[in-house]
């Protein structure tokens, strides 16, 4: 229910900053405030056109102060949210970063602003400490308000916690008692007279037990509140946050989610990786038995004209296929003992040689710069093939449902490559999470494909990052050297 919740006030949240509705409320606010000033100074008597003023101008403050707190969402304690949904909360506290840098502070600033104007416009007669004084007053009573009701809730918990707890051992004890009178009734009913020492003792034995196997299960109940109860304890870090029980049981959780996350998709991309080494094994195989076969028939083609059609068509299909065979070869880096020289151009024919057919079905204008194609860089084709491959696979995917014009750019400059299309933008509160692994914005993703690039490449001194548009408008992505020793330009 709680993480439900959390999931709906993030969405909710991300919705509005989508639409611009903070800068249209505080606009809408900047407007009421001077309106209301411009009533103010048209009072004639001057304490109540003064009182006017402050009412207006404290007014103007409240409203802020609720467009903050709208805009806040809370994370409740007690439970492990998971990688997904940290994802957005991160994001979510990176944009109310955003949020009161550039647009609340602002507003505070904007309102002092529009009140100094007034009053030397309008002529009011305010006592300045006053002014300040009321200000200072609001924001200490919104506190102690705050503080209050939080005071209340937290003694309204205990007061129920210990009504539980006492509701609890009272519980047990009449259980307890309970179980003493049916004992004993049982004992009262043995005839003694009739037993021999040995049966007597039996009989005894089994009360015995019953006594303390009631005994010993309420003893664990017990000690297992009141370890629960000592537990209720808390430490000041470093900075003088309080951490407590549930922040430390959280922490737990949320790494063990994640490593269960991490394991599940590691066990995914090992099967995956010894999938394509056995399917690339195979299929070499079988290439060289259906290359000598198509020789075959050609002989036979060559002496028989109905035969000759047949022949073109099945060499045709066959060399379509032998060719996506061949786009393993770059990317097996036992192939190559040392690193090599990889040119722009040798990047755009390995794109065209994958995806030429989905460029040329979703209309598709791929693009490149002469300084892509005459850019170079020194490394193994395993390791940088992919991660274009990678990037221009999602902007196919993004832009084959987008209207035309539909275009993928290839560009270079002296710091590094850019890869840009001009269809949906990213929002921003995915510009980092994109690379982490395991998110995704696509339907049925996996969220792998660009956090492996990333890794990759960090491995070998390069990074990815997303980057200001390019083109009027969709995303561009750059990769780039990290100290940028390894690109060379002609």
């Amino acid at each position: 229910m709680k993480k439900n919740k959390l999931i709906e006030d993030l969405e909710q949240f991300f919705q509005q900053i989508q639409l611009g509705e903070p800068q249209r409320k505080i606009q809408l606010l900047s407007d009421t405030l001077e309106r209301d000033l411009k009533i103010a100074s048209e009072i004639t008597n001057p304490d109540e056109s003064s009182q006017a003023f402050l009412n207006a101008e404290s007014s103007a403050r409240k409203n802020l102060n609720n467009l903050r707190e709208k805009y806040k969402v809370v994370r409740s304690k007690g439970f492990a949210i998971g990688k997904k949904l940290q994802f957005d909360w991160e994001a979510y506290l990176e944009e109310v970063k955003t949020l009161e840098s550039s647009l609340l502070i602002p507003a505070y600033e904007r309102i002092e602003e529009i009140a100094r104007n007034a009053e030397n416009e309008y002529h009011f007669s305010v006592d300045r400490r006053r002014r300040s004084e009321q200000a200072l007053n609001e924001i200490i009573e919104d506190t102690r308000k705050t503080t209050s009701s939080e005071t209340r809730e937290t003694r309204v918990s205990l007061t129920e916690v210990s009504n539980k707890v006492i509701a609890l051992t009272k519980e047990i004890i009449v259980e307890m008692e309970d179980d003493v009178k049916e004992i004993m009734s049982e004992f009262a009913k043995i005839d003694i007279s009739e037993m021999d020492d040995a049966s007597l003792v039996l009989e005894r034995s089994k009360l015995e037990s019953k006594i303390i196997s009631e005994t010993e299960r309420n003893k664990e109940i017990l000690e297992s509140i009141q370890a629960q109860l000592d537990n209720i304890t808390w430490t000041q870090d470093e900075t003088g946050d309080i951490i407590t029980s549930v922040d430390i049981t959280e922490a737990i959780e949320e790494e063990l989610i994640s490593l269960r996350e991490r394991a599940d998709q590691d066990l995914e991309l090992s099967q995956l990786g010894l999938a394509i080494g056995v399917i690339h094994h195979e299929f070499s195989g079988t290439v060289k038995s259906i290359r000598r076969s198509i020789r075959e028939l050609k002989a036979w083609a060559d002496l028989n004209e109905n035969l000759s059609p047949l022949y073109t068509n099945i060499r045709a299909n066959f060399e379509h296929l032998d060719g996506y065979l061949t786009l393993f070869t770059p990317l097996n880096r036992r192939l190559y003992r040392n690193e090599v020289e990889i040119t722009g151009n040798e990047i755009k024919k390995f794109i065209e040689d994958i995806f030429s057919e989905r460029i040329r079905r979703h209309n598709i204008d791929l693009e490149s710069s002469s300084a892509f194609l005459k850019k170079k860089l020194i490394g193994y084709p395993s390791t940088f093939y992919p991660v274009f491959v990678n990037v221009v696979d999602n902007a196919i995917f993004w832009l084959k449902d987008h209207p035309i014009p539909r275009k993928i750019v290839l560009d270079a400059d002296e710091m590094g490559f850019s890869i840009s299309n001009n269809g949906p933008e990213i929002s921003s509160r995915d510009y980092e999470n994109i690379f982490e692994q395991g998110f995704t914005r696509k339907p049925s993703g996996r969220g792998l494909g660009l956090h492996i690039s990333k890794e990759v490449l960090s491995k070998v001194g390069y990074r990815i990052c997303v980057a200001s548009p390019r083109l009027e408008k969709g995303v561009t992505f750059r990769i780039e050297s990290i100290q940028n020793q390894n690109f060379e330009g002609e």
